[in-house]
């Protein structure tokens, strides 16, 4: 049963692609299986697929000018930190709660 239910989503998906096509005249059904645009856009998908593994590796290996570092300021905050001793619990506040109203009905 899955077997057909995967079948059957198969061929939609390929019909909805534009690779297969339904026609029937009369007394005869035809399905015909577009092998041209099949091939069209296989190899459009791989063109891109290199172009994207392409842009990868560029930005990887630095060599893509549209990648700009952006310089990384100098944090002073770590300096100015204060050892933590395990002795002491952390400082938490609660955040304020606004009373709910509910309005007067006469």
């Amino acid at each position: 049963m899955r077997a057909i239910i995967v079948l059957a989503l198969i061929v939609l998906l390929m019909g909805f692609a534009g690779w297969l096509t339904f026609g029937s005249v009369p007394g005869k059904t035809s399905i015909t299986i577009e092998t041209d645009e099949i091939r069209r856009d296989t190899e459009d998908a791989l063109e891109k697929t290199e172009e994207v593994i392409k842009s990868g590796a560029r930005a990887i290996s630095n060599d893509d000018n549209t990648v700009q570092e952006q310089p990384v300021a100098p944090s002073t905050a770590s300096a100015e930190l204060e050892p933590h001793s395990r002795d002491t619990e952390p400082v938490t506040t609660t955040p304020t709660e606004t009373p709910v109203t509910s309005p007067v009905t006469p």
